[in-house]
Formats: C-alpha cells, structure tokens, sequence
C-alpha cells in the first residue's frame, strides 16, 4: 500500500426492517468504495439500537448480516468494517460485535465490545446495554497487506489502556465504530 488511503465512514439512519438497513448499507458502501478502499459502516447498522429489541435482531456469525458484509467487501473490493451486530453464541450470550472483511470477502477479525455503556439518569434517559449484551474479553488487530490496523466500539474508546495496548501493539489506524442517544 501507499502512504495514503482513503477511508469512508457510513453513517446511517437505521429502522427496524432489517432488510432495508441491509439495503441502506449497500447502497453506502457502493457509492463509498469509488473512492475508498476502507469503509467503516456505524455501529449496530441493522437494527435499531434499543435494548429490548436487539434480541430479536441478534443473529450467529456466520449469519445473515455477516454473509452480507462479506458479499459486500468482496464486491466492491473493499476493506469492510462491518460496524457492529448484536451476536448471539451457542450459548445464548448476545454480543456487540464487529466483523471485518478484507477485499475477497474473508472475515479476517471479529471484535465484540469490551465496555458496556451503562446510564441512568433519573427523569432524563435510562439505557443499559449489561441488560442485553455480554462484554468481550480480547482486543482485536486486524493486518492487512501493509497495514497494522485494530477495531473498538463506541464506549471502549472512553478507556485509555485498550487503546495504548492496540498502539503499543502496533496498531497504525484505530477504528471506532459509534453510536450515540439522541
């Protein structure tokens, strides 16, 4: 790779027919990877970021969402940061998960989120994602033809030592797929 590359960031308005978020997405990734050979798609792309619906959105990985990211990093020749999807196991642990693809369509890491994002403010907002999704345990390096690159979501970010490990390790790019409350 050359000493630059360009990277686009998808953010999307996401509703609750998965299929069309699917579809949203590739309509983004498209348009972006006439530029960009990374892409990074938001967090929990395919369903809306509610605690008491993302166990009916949860899926397996390899499953429907997986397979699409993977299809679509392979068409479009791209890197694919897939964002995140709410990951349930064979155990029934469900996870915020992010898969990346590389530019055939292997995924070639996975990582689920390491902090949980827990608010309650009295009157204002309670959102609790402990209530759903089960934390992760691993960082996660991705290498990449020439590249060291690393992935957290969204609420790792607030805490400096994974993100020292990642440098530390190497990582020359960190990517951070995020949502937020309104």
């Amino acid at each position: 790779m050359s000493n630059s590359i360009n990277v686009a960031i998808c953010q999307m308005m996401v509703g609750d027919d998965k299929e069309a978020n699917l579809q949203r997405a590739a309509d983004m990734i498209k348009e972006a990877s006439r530029k960009a050979k990374i892409i990074v798609l938001p967090e929990i792309f395919n369903a809306p970021y509610q605690t008491d619906l993302l166990p009916d959105y949860a899926e397996s990985i390899p499953g429907s969402s997986s397979r699409f990211l993977s299809a679509q990093a392979q068409t479009n020749k791209v890197l694919l940061i897939g964002g995140s999807i709410p990951e349930i196991d064979a155990a029934g642990k469900i996870y915020n998960s992010c898969c990346v693809f590389d530019h055939t369509g292997n995924m070639i890491a996975k990582h689920r989120k390491l902090h949980l994002f827990d608010i309650d403010i009295p009157g204002k907002i309670v959102f609790k994602e402990s209530d759903v999704f089960t934390a992760g345990k691993h960082l996660t390096f991705i290498d990449y033809q020439e590249l060291r690159l690393a992935v957290l979501i969204c609420y790792d970010i607030r805490f400096p030592e994974p993100a020292r490990s990642l440098t530390l390790g190497g990582a020359q790019i960190l990517f951070v797929p995020a949502a937020t409350n309104n």
